[in-house]
C-alpha cells in the first residue's frame, strides 16, 4: 500500500498547509482562512464550496486530503 500522507484539518491548517493542496494557490488559501476567521470553524468538508473560487470540480480533486 503506497504511503498516504495524513489529511489536512481544514479548521487548523495554516495558509501554507492550504496551498499544498493541488489546485490551492496563494490567493484561494487566504480566502478559505478569511472564511473560516468569518464563520467559525468548518461544519463539514463540503462548506469548502462556500469558499470563492472553490467549485465542483476543485472539491472533487481536494476532497479525499481534506478532514
Amino acid at each position: 500500500m503506497p504511503w498516504q500522507p495524513e489529511k489536512i484539518n481544514i479548521n487548523e491548517a495554516s495558509l501554507e498547509d492550504l496551498e499544498s493542496l493541488k489546485g490551492v494557490g496563494g490567493s484561494l488559501a487566504g480566502r478559505i482562512l478569511e472564511y473560516r476567521s468569518k464563520n467559525g470553524n468548518f461544519r463539514s468538508i463540503e462548506e469548502l464550496k462556500k469558499v470563492k473560487g472553490i467549485g465542483d470540480k476543485l472539491f472533487n480533486r481536494i476532497k479525499d486530503k481534506v478532514a
